[in-house]
């Protein structure tokens, strides 16, 4: 009885270690392709959620909820993902320069925690460095 226990135990270790391997995601450019939400799987139908699709010819869009605030183009080199936008006057405040005019944005996030669903990622300028945030693929 014992060395059934020890055998159950062996595969019980081995499903878990397959289990939270098959979790974690590899970036490529067929993971990235989609859409992205900003608040979860809620977000994906939400008028007020932001997101980001990356589509399989390079291209890219980002906004919240029906709204465009972004195009561009994304690539993907060497494990990093670079973002090349026009960004759209978001009106307001703010500064007096870019946030009144389309302006080219240049981005390249650290991508942190890929999971086969999700990540996390982080810029290292603006107004949002260092903030860790999460995106999760639309179904």
């Amino acid at each position: 009885m014992t060395m059934i226990k020890t055998v159950l135990f062996a595969i019980l270790l081995t499903l878990k270690a397959a289990t939270a391997l098959a979790a974690e995601a590899v970036l490529s450019s067929d993971y990235l392709q989609g859409k992205w939400s900003e608040k979860g799987n809620q977000g994906c139908t939400s008028d007020h959620a932001g997101y980001v699709v990356f589509n399989n010819n390079g291209t890219l869009q980002a906004g919240h909820g029906k709204t465009i605030r972004a195009v561009g183009f994304w690539e993907l080199n060497d494990g990093a993902v670079t973002l090349h936008m026009l960004v759209s006057p978001s009106g307001g405040g703010g500064h007096p320069f870019y946030q009144q005019r389309y302006y080219y944005q240049y981005l390249s996030p650290k991508m942190l925690g890929l999971q086969a669903d999700s990540f996390e990622y982080t810029q290292d300028t603006g107004a949002q460095a260092g903030e860790k945030r999460t995106l999760t693929r639309c179904q």
